[in-house]
């Protein structure tokens, strides 16, 4: 496995940030009409969750994809917190979008751990 250092994680997070940003914006941004900043601090916590418990946990014991899957609820569940916290209530598809893009960047996200050398343990 290739050692970790400070910059390598932060450089990992803030890619893993900018991917969510970015599928948020898509989705609570642009399809539910939430403006900018609702999804950009709804990133902050998705990435925070997702990179705590999906990627320094789940994905060094069950790999990528299974990693995505799991993320994909727990974004689920982040964004649902994230909206109903702020009062604004927003129908279940705006969640489902948010948690399948969220798990299509993940996805794309383990395949960059992979390639940089961060091996899962399967």
């Amino acid at each position: 496995m290739a050692r970790i250092s400070g910059p390598v994680v932060a450089r990992d997070v803030a890619v893993k940030y900018l991917g969510l940003a970015g599928a948020l914006l898509v989705s609570l941004g642009w399809l539910a009409g939430l403006g900018f900043w609702i999804p950009v601090y709804a990133a902050v916590w998705l990435t925070i969750v997702t990179y705590l418990l999906g990627d320094l946990l789940l994905y060094r014991w069950v790999g990528g994809v299974w990693a995505a899957i799991v993320e994909f609820v727990l974004a689920a569940l982040t964004v649902w917190l994230f909206l109903l916290a702020n009062r604004h209530p927003q129908p279940a598809w705006v969640i489902w979008d948010s948690a399948l893009l969220t798990a299509i960047v993940d996805y794309f996200y383990h395949r960059l751990l992979r390639r940089e050398g961060y091996r899962a343990r399967v």
